[in-house]
């Protein structure tokens, strides 16, 4: 029977309590907030003038589209942060098929993988694993590796998925590794811990508040489980480990 549980979890802050790293992070806010916004406003006074225009107003109408999906998605990263720190973000737990969870995930990044040009390799066993978790926020963990792994390779390059079951520990992994600008090994800890994400040789803002590891991290905590990152250095590939107890 699905029940809807309030998760425990320690307290969740996305930054320090320090006036430099709240001035940083609104900087970046303001900044993310902007791009989609001046986007919007420049489409909707093209639009004004080219109603005659049926291409053109197509492609407007495509950049608008996207623009209010990225607003969209970082609206919901702040709801979710803010429910993660207050100690309220509420799960329906079920017996669920991780490969139905994965390659759902698939389907609502496969047109993002596809537009990059990306080869996407998949290896799953034939008998079902089933987790006991929230479908929807399981969902959110594994389309977000994904769509980092796209974000952060090159155009036309190579996406790893895999689950290995462990059966004598009681535990799934999944892992999702790429071929693409890598992460340098002393901020590798910074990945999943910070407010930022990684952009070729550094830690920064990119295309996001680059709070969505921290909130993968957080939610595969509250399903008992753990998430570790890996790379060997720039331009050498990240691999994201998930590990999940078997129901």
């Amino acid at each position: 029977m699905t029940k809807s549980i309030t998760a425990s979890a320690p307290t969740f802050e996305i930054l320090p309590n320090t006036d430099n790293r709240i001035d940083e992070f609104l900087a970046v806010l303001g900044h993310e907030m902007r791009n989609p916004l001046s986007a919007l406003s420049y489409a909707l006074q093209l639009s004004a003038k080219s109603t005659n225009d049926l291409k053109l107003m197509e492609e407007l109408r495509q950049i608008m589209e996207r623009q209010v999906r990225q607003l969209t998605r970082l609206s919901d990263d702040l709801l979710d942060v803010g429910r993660l720190s207050q100690e309220n973000l509420k799960f329906c737990r079920e017996p669920l098929q991780l490969k139905q969870i994965i390659e759902n995930a698939f389907e609502q990044v496969r047109p993002y993988i596809n537009h990059c040009g990306h080869a996407l390799d998949v290896s799953m066993p034939d008998e079902p694993i089933v987790v006991y978790g929230d479908k929807s926020r399981l969902l959110q963990v594994f389309a977000n590796l994904l769509q980092n792994a796209a974000k952060f390779t090159e155009p036309n390059g190579k996406i790893y998925v895999a689950l290995e079951p462990e059966i004598e520990h009681e535990k799934i992994k999944v892992r999702i590794r790429d071929n693409g600008c890598g992460i340098e090994k002393h901020l590798l800890a910074d990945v999943l811990n910070g407010h930022q994400c990684v952009k070729g040789a550094s830690l920064m803002a990119n295309d996001g508040l680059g709070i969505g590891l921290k909130l993968v991290k957080k939610i595969v905590e509250l399903h008992g489980g753990s998430v570790t990152s890996h790379s060997e250095g720039l331009r050498l590939g990240s691999e994201f480990t998930v590990v999940l107890p078997l129901y």
